[in-house]
C-alpha cells in the first residue's frame, strides 16, 4: 500500500513539474515580446521627440510670418524684415523656455 502511495505522489510530483516548466516556457516568451514592444516603444519615443523639436523651432516663425502677411496685405504697410526678425527670434527663444 505505501508503494502505491509513493508511486501516485511520484506521478503527481512529474506533471507538476512539466506544467511548472511550461509555464516557465510562457513567462520567458512572453518576456521576449515585452523587451521587443519596449524596444519599438522607445524608437518612437525619439521620433516623437525629434518632431516636436522641428515643430517647436518652426512654428513660431510660421506663425509670426503668416500675421505679419495678412497685417501687411490688409494695413498696405510695408513689413520690415528686421522687425520680423526681432519678434520671430524672441518668440521662439520664449517658445523654446517653456
Amino acid at each position: 500500500m505505501l508503494n502505491i502511495l509513493e508511486i501516485r505522489a511520484t506521478e503527481a510530483s512529474k506533471q507538476m513539474n512539466v506544467e511548472m516548466q511550461k509555464l516557465t516556457e510562457q513567462g520567458v516568451n512572453e518576456n521576449k515580446l515585452m523587451k521587443k514592444l519596449t524596444e519599438q516603444t522607445t524608437q518612437d519615443t525619439k521620433s516623437m521627440m525629434i518632431i516636436s523639436l522641428i515643430s517647436a523651432v518652426f512654428l513660431p516663425a510660421t506663425f509670426l510670418a503668416v500675421i505679419s502677411s495678412s497685417l501687411s496685405i490688409c494695413s498696405k504697410a510695408e513689413a520690415r524684415s528686421s522687425h520680423y526678425l526681432d519678434l520671430t527670434s524672441s518668440f521662439t527663444l520664449k517658445t523654446e523656455t517653456c
